[in-house]
């Protein structure tokens, strides 16, 4: 690498070759893990997400080496002998990183994984909770399932009317169902969930 930005993940392999990256200013090894790499004229750097690196220098010798852990950072600049490892990645360098380099979900997988997230009922909804959705418009009101739209379903089918499934889908049954509705109630028979019919069916349901 030459110039310019790399970033390396490789899984665990079994007794596999490690990965090789030549640039001028050291060389790197990685046998398993993320690393972010940048190479400039005037330095170079890398920072470990996962894994481990190895960090060689120009004349590869091996008291040359260097191990780079986790959350650590290394910077040689093209004037210095040796270079220097850090505790955390240079403001700079995060700043500097190309976006798609950002994405931490594969470092934040593991830790999901091990989380036991429980369902959470939704809370009832009334007018004033679904006036934004009820001002949408009506191509997509039709195919969304909502709290409200199952809320006026269930009291519909006990008033009597046929709206299929309990779905919390407004389709066409249940649009027959409440164009029954607001003719019985004196109300525009437009056969939809508007703020007027969602109080309406309240009224109607005891609420």
């Amino acid at each position: 690498l030459l110039s310019g930005w790399a970033k390396v993940s490789l899984p665990k392999r079994e007794s596999a070759t490690p990965y090789r990256i030549n640039t001028p200013h050291f060389d790197l090894l990685i046998e398993a893990g993320v690393t972010a790499l940048r190479i400039a004229a005037d330095r170079g750097q890398f920072f470990v997400e996962q894994g481990k690196a190895v960090v060689l220098a120009a004349s590869g010798s091996a008291a040359d080496r260097a191990s780079v852990g986790p959350g650590r950072m290394y910077t040689r600049s093209a004037d210095q002998g040796q270079g220097s490892i850090g505790g955390s990645p240079d403001p700079a360098f995060v700043a500097d990183m190309p976006r798609p380099m950002r994405d931490t979900l594969p470092a934040l997988l593991p830790a999901l994984k091990a989380r036991d997230v429980q369902p959470k009922p939704a809370a009832d909804a009334g007018p004033a909770e679904t006036e934004v959705w009820l001002k949408a418009l009506p191509e997509y009101r039709q195919c969304s399932a909502d709290v409200a739209v199952r809320r006026a379903q269930q009291a519909l089918a006990r008033g009597g009317f046929d709206v299929g499934p309990i779905d919390g889908i407004l389709g066409s049954r249940t649009q027959k169902a409440l164009l029954g509705f607001q003719q019985r109630r004196g109300l525009p028979p437009s056969g939809q969930l508007d703020t007027q019919t969602l109080k309406a069916l309240d009224e109607a349901d005891g609420r």
